[in-house]
């Protein structure tokens, strides 16, 4: 849905001509489009090893509703670094952000979760490698809290393209398998299912 909404878009976000060679932010005159994600933190504690099952994207054969989660967070941050390849490395007026906008305890989206899933939590969060030094630096936020880091990728023009955020500044708590092959493949996986739905 994201890559689907963002190719429909882009053409109205490009600006075009002229196509500006000025690194961003020397041209404050030309700034660029920006498309931002919302990803989540759960990008680094579900996504499995390999980040996600490139070959059973619709869990026609495995399905882990927090291993789900992960990936599908992960795959926000990896479709925004390959956009930002394609879009703003290649000269057009379109950056892209991801971010992690905190975790927001008023908006009730737990409301149905069970408790054998909130133990299912509890394990991953105290037994991924890492995991620790991350979770310490979370804490519950409000609706506007939340909101900050998402107004800081829309307007910040000191926020270097592709970067991905979390508490109004640069964050690095992203699965260690994102890569530029991860990308790549994200990307073209995607193209191929959009082109089926297109042309039916």
């Amino acid at each position: 849905m994201l890559m689907i909404l963002t190719w429909v878009l882009l053409k109205s976000v490009t600006r075009e001509p002229p196509r500006s060679h000025v690194p961003y932010p020397a041209a404050p005159e030309a700034t660029p489009a920006r498309v931002i994600n919302v990803s989540s933190i759960g990008n680094f504690f579900f996504s499995p090893e390999g980040g996600f099952r490139v070959d059973d994207l619709s869990a026609e054969k495995h399905y882990g509703y927090y291993e789900r989660y992960g990936s599908s967070k992960l795959a926000n941050i990896l479709f925004t670094r390959e956009l930002g390849r394609r879009e703003y490395d290649d000269g057009n007026h379109v950056v892209s952000y991801s971010l992690h906008p905190g975790a927001i305890a008023s908006t009730n989206l737990s409301r149905h979760t069970s408790f054998g899933a909130v133990w299912d939590l509890l394990v991953v969060l105290f037994w991924k490698k890492g995991g620790f030094s991350v979770l310490r630096r979370e804490t519950f936020k409000t609706i506007p809290q939340g909101a900050a880091t998402t107004i800081v990728a829309a307007l910040d023009s000191f926020v270097p393209p592709s970067a991905h955020l979390a508490d109004c500044q640069l964050s690095d708590a992203v699965h260690h398998s994102a890569s530029v092959e991860l990308q790549e493949k994200l990307w073209k996986v995607s193209e191929e299912m959009i082109a089926s739905v297109v042309s039916q």
